[in-house]
């Protein structure tokens, strides 16, 4: 394929065309037609990249940010090829350079898996080397007067090892999802968003619903690095539920990526971190809250001051100590603290836990009893009784079980 330049067009606001002056493009033959499109605008100084992290295609000219390719954007350059370049085929005749939707589809796809870049990993590759002074560890402590303790430090270091961690392994294991407790204004949305350079406000994210569609809550991670699950303590537990198998997800498949014509399998680059104002923030869960770990936050500064300074630097040391194989996972051996510190921010049925609880040396009760039996005899709120899904829920929490009898269906309680 010999690729011949037409008339120049004045290059507009809105779209990327050549200036004035005509440059003759070198023949290129049988060329495939990503090379013929390559060609076509490099001499306009275009280039098209794959944005991995945003599932995006991008292009920019010269030395310009780097935009997403639109639909309309694709038309106007489809058009503008036609009209400027010619093809002329092995026997001489010539026809004008056109692009339909499918093999313009094609060609940029072939471009794309040419160039797939994240944008966030070439950030964190041009940084400075860590100069190995430590302040992962001692974040929130220093920054909210934390607890100093071993589930503080994971936490501070978690939110920047573990977005290492997934941008250097798409898709890894990493389950948990600190949730960063304290009262409104202290700090801990911007402690978050100025984690990441200003330049790049677009990394954070702060609008995940968990009421949403699996589908809409893929496609609002996209192109993040830190994402925030704001009010966590105001999410009901069908949604804690969802949050729960989203957590554990690794890879998200839901999503039909522009220019493709079929689902594919986004591995996630991203990590989550909760916030909230009240204390008891988690379901009341009788699985557990394995997956939480919620952190007690006292008193805010000026974390955007703080972040301005020591931002390179954080994650610096997130990559030097990620080289060198430390993992954002929760240690096994914190497990058993996280537990008890998720069990201290339960949100607690108070009036039907503490009856359940002085029914431990009830004879009614020591060989079993039916739901029913105890939706009578519990105490009533506010004039009326508690529902049997509430109290089963409650139940399950303090370790009762249900069995089937020839009695029927009854729960027996917990073991001393």
């Amino acid at each position: 394929m010999h690729i011949v330049l037409g008339e120049p067009t004045m290059s507009s606001k809105n779209s990327t065309k050549p200036a004035a002056t005509v440059h003759q493009l070198p023949t290129v033959f049988g060329a495939k037609d990503a090379d013929a499109l390559k060609s076509a605008l490099s001499t306009i100084d275009v280039r098209i990249r794959y944005n991995s992290r945003a599932a995006v295609t991008e292009w920019r000219d010269g030395n310009s940010v780097w935009r997403q390719l639109t639909d309309r954007q694709a038309d106007d350059w489809r058009d503008w090829l036609a009209k400027q370049f010619e093809c002329q085929a092995s026997q001489g005749r010539k026809s004008r350079l056109y692009y339909g939707r499918e093999r313009w589809s094609t060609s940029v796809n072939a471009l794309c898996n040419r160039n797939s870049v994240d944008p966030f990993e070439e950030w964190l590759d041009s940084l400075p080397r860590w100069d190995g002074k430590p302040r992962l560890d001692r974040l929130l402590i220093g920054l909210f007067d934390a607890d100093d303790n071993p589930l503080t430090r994971w936490a501070g270091a978690y939110l920047f090892i573990g977005a290492v961690q997934r941008t250097k392994e798409p898709g890894c294991k990493l389950d948990e999802c600190p949730v960063l407790i304290g009262a409104q204004g202290i700090g801990k949305s911007a402690f978050i968003r100025s984690a990441l350079p200003p330049a790049h406000d677009d990394w954070f994210s702060d609008a995940l619903c968990l009421s949403d569609a699996p589908k809409v809550m893929t496609e609002a991670l996209l192109g993040k690095v830190l994402v925030e699950l704001s009010e966590m303590a105001g999410s009901t537990r069908a949604e804690q539920d969802r949050l729960k198998a989203f957590l554990t997800r690794r890879n998200d498949n839901s999503v039909r990526l522009a220019y493709r014509r079929n689902a594919e399998a986004l591995p996630r680059r991203c990590v989550l971190v909760g916030t909230t104002n009240r204390p008891e923030c988690l379901p009341n869960d009788p699985s557990g809250n394995r997956r939480f770990v919620p952190v007690e936050l006292r008193s805010g500064c000026d974390v955007e001051s703080f972040m301005r300074v020591n931002r390179e630097q954080l994650w610096a040391e997130a990559l030097d100590r990620h080289s060198f194989g430390e993992r954002a996972n929760l240690p096994r051996k914190l497990m058993a603290d996280a537990a008890t510190v998720a069990e201290r921010h339960r949100s607690k049925d108070e009036l039907i836990e503490d009856w359940l609880l002085q029914q431990a040396g009830n004879p009614e009760y020591s060989n079993g009893v039916s739901i029913v039996h105890v939706l009578g005899d519990a105490p009533r709120e506010g004039g009326r009784g508690v529902t049997g899904k509430r109290l089963a829920g409650v139940m399950r929490q303090q370790g009762w079980t249900a069995k089937h009898t020839n009695r029927g269906n009854v729960w027996m309680p917990p073991k001393p």
